[in-house]
Formats: structure tokens, C-alpha cells, sequence
């Protein structure tokens, strides 16, 4: 059910409220003895039509409005705090303010996801955690640049990384999020 979407008609059953209130007892009404024995394709596929069955009745006894907004991540925000080098350097000095450093002033390369979660909103990015498919590109981003090595380094080489994350992918942080108020009936 987690797999359906709000462009299938679907409400997120990400939220606690459908799920409690919708899916989940959808799927316990196909609950039974033999619940984690292995199935047939045939008998899953005839049970997951009876609980979509049920969802669709129960959308139409009760219809559901999940609001949402759309958000394009365009890069846009990369580009502008690229190109301002006053900003770029306000803002990476506010990610490295308050991360643990050793007795020589030093950080773990560790924490750049937590600055680049504080570089996120000036770029108009989402924070790592928010969006499956971004946490992807960061992760596959933070690969390519051996960026969890956990090595020390000095503020401005943490800086020069922060940037380079920034600089070298930001057109794969090119994401659309269709969000807008729908009501599943």
C-alpha cells in the first residue's frame, strides 16, 4: 500500500492518520492465522484487491483531504548562493559554527550532512531525511567524494567540500514534488 500514490488516487499511507485510520484496519481485515506464510502471486494479488477494496470503500463512507504544496527544486537557490560569494561564505560559516571541533579547531568530515542540512534552506533544497529520492543523490554526491571517511579536516577544507557538494551536483538536485490539496473519495 506504502508503494501507491496521490497521483493513483491514494492518500500517503505515510500518514499516521490514513494509516491508523484506513490501511491499516484494510489490512488486518485480511488478517488471519497463516498471516506471515508465504503466498502465491495469485492469492497476494486477489487479498491486495480486497483491501484496496476496502480503502476505496471506506474513502467513499469517509472521503479524506490530505493537503500538500508543490515545490520544484530547480537549483536555482544552488546557483544564487554560488554566485554571491558574501552569502556563500555567511552561510557556510553558520553551518561550521556550532559542529564539534577537536582541541585544534578541526572537524570530522561526519558532520557534513548536518551542515548541509543548515546550507539547505538559503539553497532552497529540502533537509537530509525529508525527501527519499534527494537523500539518494546526496548519498550517491557524498560517494563520489569519499565524503564519509570521517578524516579531520580544517574549516576551510570542510568549507571547500560543503561547495563542492553544491558546486559540481546541482543539476541532480533538480526534483519536482507534486503537492497540492486533494480529496480521495
Amino acid at each position: 500500500m506504502g508503494k501507491l500514490t496521490v497521483e493513483q488516487g491514494i492518500p500517503p499511507a505515510s500518514d499516521s492518520s490514513v494509516f491508523n485510520n484506513i490501511v491499516d484496519p484494510a489490512l488486518q481485515s485480511q488478517a488471519g492465522p497463516d498471516w506471515d506464510d508465504p503466498i502465491s502471486q495469485e492469492i497476494f494479488l486477489t487479498d491486495f484487491r480486497k483491501v484496496v477494496l476496502r480503502v476505496a470503500e471506506h474513502l467513499n463512507r469517509q472521503p479524506v483531504i490530505v493537503a500538500y504544496s508543490q515545490n520544484t527544486f530547480d537549483g536555482t537557490g544552488v546557483k544564487r548562493l554560488l554566485s554571491s560569494k558574501l552569502e556563500l561564505e555567511k552561510t557556510l560559516n553558520s553551518a561550521l559554527e556550532n559542529l564539534p571541533k577537536d582541541c585544534k579547531g578541526k572537524m570530522s568530515k561526519d558532520h557534513l550532512r548536518v551542515a548541509l542540512d543548515v546550507v539547505s534552506p538559503p539553497t532552497g533544497l529540502p533537509p537530509f531525511g525529508a525527501i527519499e529520492e534527494m537523500d539518494k543523490v546526496i548519498g550517491e554526491v557524498f560517494k563520489m567524494i569519499d565524503a564519509d571517511d570521517g578524516m579531520i579536516v580544517e574549516d576551510e577544507e570542510f568549507k571547500k567540500i560543503l561547495i563542492e557538494i553544491l558546486e559540481i551536483h546541482k543539476p541532480r538536485f533538480i526534483k519536482e514534488i507534486h503537492q497540492c490539496a486533494q480529496v480521495f473519495v
